[in-house]
């Protein structure tokens, strides 16, 4: 589906949804978000009048934590795995946006549950939910 830039809703809450729906898929860390939000078979791309950017990422997940709607994680070097992090960390992701993962809640998921997505249009004209 192509949308006029005009027409396209690049509220905050709009972007939140879409990292929301993102990370359904799996827990992902910044770069990740971003390129499946771009991609545009799974991605919300063609709703947003540019490409995703790192800063608007951030900016929609620093909405979304203090909600409660997803949680971030870091590597623990000594375990090898992923472990719950402290928000305060989350200051610094600027400088390595590598380092922090997030994984949608169970409040999160309810959200994604209850959202009511806009339409994506396939080729043959005819629309269709993507959480369906």
């Amino acid at each position: 589906m192509t949308v006029d830039a005009d027409d396209k809703d690049t509220s905050n809450s709009q972007i939140e949804m879409f990292v929301i729906d993102v990370l359904r898929y799996d827990i992902e860390a910044i770069p990740s978000i971003i390129k499946l939000l771009n991609d545009p078979t799974i991605g919300w791309r063609n709703f947003w009048p540019h490409d995703f950017t790192v800063s608007e990422v951030i900016e929609a997940l620093r909405e979304l934590l203090p909600k409660g709607l997803v949680k971030p994680l870091g590597y623990d070097k000594s375990t090898k795995e992923l472990v719950d992090i402290e928000i305060e960390n989350f200051r610094d992701i600027e400088s390595s946006i590598e380092a922090f993962w997030f994984i949608l809640t169970e409040k999160g998921w309810e959200v994604w549950n209850n959202w009511d997505d806009p339409p994506v249009e396939k080729e043959n004209g005819s629309n269709y939910n993507p959480k369906l």
